[in-house]
């Protein structure tokens, strides 16, 4: 926590706003937006962080905070984070997407809101309640959304050469604690790496279409992330015996030092290294 005048106004009038609330856990609702604003970094943020639900849960509004001296794109985001009860929940979470600062404090919120030990019992209502903070967190994220393992999944490409590419898939958990560390080690089929596909040589203005992986808000059914140390060898989509073989080897790490670890004894040099650190959460 940054404590500057303005962080000082936001935690007070704060705390002034929702003392008297209770989360669904029957908890003081306070503490979730204090909880938030210790995870920020930059001052906006906090103050973002602590003010998000004054306009949408009580009498404060936007023009209250731009009179209190809150700078105009802390207000701005304070209203995007306001959810109008007619716009559908996906809609509205779309909606602040393009806003850097909206999007870093309802991500937080997301997560922290996914916090099943918050809650006294656990229901179907709230599993679908985590579900569709799945689908939020994948839309801010740009990852999948994984409701049949209840786990958000971000892939980020670490190295892209022409005979190999290698993939990093982190899985969440829907508070964002990490599950597991997922890499896939894809090697192009030898048509691919003299430049000649099979299944286009020789026919001029072919096209295909495919999905694209890792969609934005993608959802999907698969099956839960590996076990250490597992690997597996698979053809990849689209790719039919006889017209070349993708081989993609899978290996599944429980914590980002053991993953570290293999990269390091694969030759990842240190400005590849140093870019994971930055995706690491």
């Amino acid at each position: 926590m940054i404590y500057t005048e303005l962080t000082k106004k936001a935690i007070n009038i704060c705390f002034e706003a929702h003392k008297e609330q209770k989360d669904l856990g029957k908890m003081p609702y306070v503490h979730h937006p204090f909880h938030l604003a210790e995870q920020m970094r930059t001052e906006k943020e906090i103050c973002l962080a602590l003010l998000h639900d004054v306009v949408e849960d009580t009498p404060w509004t936007l023009k209250d905070l731009e009179e209190q001296g809150f700078p105009a794109d802390v207000v701005e985001a304070v209203g995007l984070m306001t959810h109008a009860k007619e716009i559908p929940y996906l809609d509205y979470v779309e909606g602040l997407r393009s806003n850097p600062l909206a999007s870093a404090v309802k991500l937080a919120d997301l997560r922290h809101n996914s916090t099943a030990g918050r809650l006294k019992r656990f229901t179907e209502k709230d599993a679908a309640r985590l579900r569709k903070y799945l689908r939020a967190q994948a839309i801010l994220t740009g990852g999948v959304a994984d409701t049949d393992n209840m786990c958000l999944r971000v892939r980020h490409t670490l190295r892209e050469q022409k005979k190999e590419s290698t993939v990093l898939e982190i899985v969440y958990e829907p508070d964002g604690r990490v599950r597991c560390y997922l890499l896939r080690t894809v090697n192009a089929p030898e048509s691919e790496k003299t430049g000649i596909r099979p299944e286009t040589a020789g026919q001029e203005g072919h096209k295909t279409e495919s999905a694209a992986s890792g969609q934005e808000g993608y959802e999907t059914e698969s099956a839960s992330a590996g076990q250490e140390g597992h690997k597996t060898e698979s053809a990849a989509p689209g790719m039919e015996e006889g017209t070349g073989r993708q081989d993609v080897e899978e290996r599944s790490f429980p914590d980002f030092s053991s993953l570290l670890v293999h990269l390091a004894g694969r030759g990842f040099s240190v400005t590849e290294m140093n870019r994971l650190f930055r995706m690491n959460p």
